[in-house]
């Protein structure tokens, strides 16, 4: 048995398992942070992708209310977001008779 703790050997630092294991959970963190940064990236831009084409369609709806004549089948090029977007109007029944 060994003697009284004061004689034990004075114990300061860390480790190499310690250091090894904080390391390579620092490593899967700063791996999953990128990743995350990436997939936000994306969605980002798909998101504005998104709201640029309800604009478009928005703008379409709202110009074929306004003709005098009813709506009929179309296509187009609208220029939004320093992008051309192509649109096709088509025209089904609506979700109630009559219209």
């Amino acid at each position: 048995m060994p003697g009284p703790p004061e004689s034990w050997p004075e114990e300061t630092g860390f480790s190499l398992i310690e250091v090894m294991v904080a390391l390579a959970i620092f490593g899967l963190a700063a791996v999953a942070l990128v990743r995350l940064s990436g997939v936000s990236l994306a969605s980002a831009v798909t998101l504005a992708d998104r709201q640029l084409a309800a604009i478009v369609a928005r703008n379409q709806a709202l110009e074929a209310m306004l003709e005098r004549q009813p709506p009929a089948p179309a296509a187009g090029r609208e220029r939004a977001g320093q992008r051309d977007w192509a649109w096709q109007r088509r025209i089904a029944p609506g979700p109630l008779p009559g219209t």
